[in-house]
């Protein structure tokens, strides 16, 4: 069991498969993360997969996500961007 550290975190750019995220420091994040995603009224908890970290900002890529929760995410950024 790893313990989990909660990394608080802000999200640049979102898409149904992956966010781009300016984060508070610079420590090495893990290779898989489970991240709680607020969209308004709705509330995800996503698996996400580090793609690269570097000067406070995070590149990351969903896994695990059904095409039902891709097009519930591209519907909440429809929501949010009207």
């Amino acid at each position: 069991e790893i313990d989990a550290e909660t990394l608080k975190s802000w999200v640049i750019d979102l898409s149904p498969s992956g966010a781009l995220l300016r984060v508070r420091n610079n420590r090495e994040p893990p290779l898989v993360q489970k991240l709680d995603i607020d969209l308004g009224p709705a509330r995800m908890q996503l698996l996400a997969r580090t793609v690269w970290c570097h000067d406070g900002m995070m590149g990351i890529r969903f896994i695990g996500l059904s095409d039902v929760d891709r097009l519930d995410i591209a519907e909440q950024i429809d929501r949010l961007s009207a």
